[in-house]
């Protein structure tokens, strides 16, 4: 039946909807505080494959900004607080997913018109930056990795090729 579901494009659909009945019926968009308006946006979640990543995250946000936080308070100044003090414990991109979380959230408060996010408040955070992520990722090599790069240059005449894996791999 589920790989039918899946074939036909429905099987999502079928789960997302059985989880936004869910959360509808406790009375969507009633939060007062960050940790209760994480607790409904992950309710609607529930059906999706990215439901773990949001909940790591959403505790994430709750250690760092207080979970405790009247959604009053919630604007674009406590993303920002929240990158500030994110930045330089974690790398760029994490911070970017726990923030592109936290605006999807709002997004979805908007759309579903809970009380707790007002679509001018909404649209700030939507507009708040990004981190600045590298280009590129250093990566290092493991001992079974070198083990066999350092076989193959054996077995070459080319000595510019070993001397440039030697200095590289110090």
């Amino acid at each position: 039946r589920v790989k039918r579901d899946v074939a036909a494009g429905e099987f999502r659909r079928k789960r997302r909807t059985r989880a936004h009945r869910a959360a509808g019926s406790t009375g969507g968009g009633n939060a007062a505080t960050l940790r209760e308006a994480w607790d409904e946006y992950l309710a609607i979640m529930a059906g999706t494959g990215w439901h773990r990543d949001l909940c790591s995250i959403a505790r994430t946000w709750c250690e760092v900004m207080g979970g405790e936080t009247p959604v009053h308070k919630i604007n674009a100044d406590i993303v920002e607080t929240f990158k500030a003090r994110r930045r330089g414990d974690v790398e760029p991109a994490t911070v970017n997913r726990a923030v592109g979380a936290f605006k999807a959230m709002c997004t979805r408060a908007v759309k579903a018109r809970w009380r707790w996010m007002p679509p001018a408040v909404a649209a700030s955070i939507a507009h708040v930056d990004l981190e600045t992520e590298p280009a590129q990722r250093v990566r290092y090599l493991s001992g079974d990795e070198r083990a066999a790069i350092a076989k193959v240059l054996a077995g070459t005449r080319s000595a510019p090729a070993r001397r440039v894996y030697v200095i590289a791999s110090e």
